[in-house]
C-alpha cells in the first residue's frame, strides 16, 4: 500500500454519535446566530459616517439645532443606505459602544426617544414616497 493508501486507512472515522453531536452543536449555532442577527445591524459606511457624526460629540443629546441636524442627517443617511426599517435594538447597542464614559439610565432613555423620533421620520417618509 502506497502512502496514500496509509494515510486513508488511518484517517479517524467519524461515529454516529460524532455526527449527531456535530448536527445538534451546528443546529445551535445557527439558532444563536439568528438571534444575534435579530438585534444587530451592519450600517453602511456613509450611515455609520453620519452616526459618528452625531453621536460623537460630546454634545449629541442636547436639543441644540446643531446636534438635532446632525441626527437628521443620520436619519436621512440612514434611509437612503437602510431603507426605512429601524431596527431600534440594534442601533442602540451601536449607539452605546460609541458613547465614551458609559450610558446611564437618562441617556438610555434619550437615545430611546430619538430612534423613536427617527421611526416616525421614516414611516413619514414611507408614506410621502420619499
Amino acid at each position: 500500500m502506497g502512502q496514500l493508501g496509509q494515510k486513508m486507512s488511518s484517517a479517524h472515522c467519524l461515529e454516529p454519535s460524532d455526527i449527531r453531536d456535530r448536527a445538534l452543536f451546528q443546529n445551535a449555532k445557527k439558532r444563536k446566530i439568528v438571534v444575534e442577527k435579530r438585534n444587530s445591524v451592519r450600517l453602511k459606511l456613509y450611515t455609520e459616517e453620519a452616526l459618528d457624526s452625531w453621536v460623537v460629540p460630546l454634545t449629541w443629546y442636547t436639543s441644540h439645532p446643531a446636534e438635532i441636524d446632525r441626527f437628521y442627517d443620520f436619519v436621512d443617511q440612514y434611509q437612503k443606505d437602510h431603507g426605512y426599517s429601524l431596527n431600534k435594538a440594534g442601533l442602540r447597542e451601536i449607539i452605546e459602544k460609541k458613547i465614551d464614559g458609559g450610558v446611564s439610565n437618562e441617556l438610555r432613555e434619550i437615545i430611546d426617544q430619538r430612534l423613536d423620533t427617527a421611526g416616525k421620520i421614516l414611516a413619514f417618509l414611507k408614506r410621502a414616497k420619499r
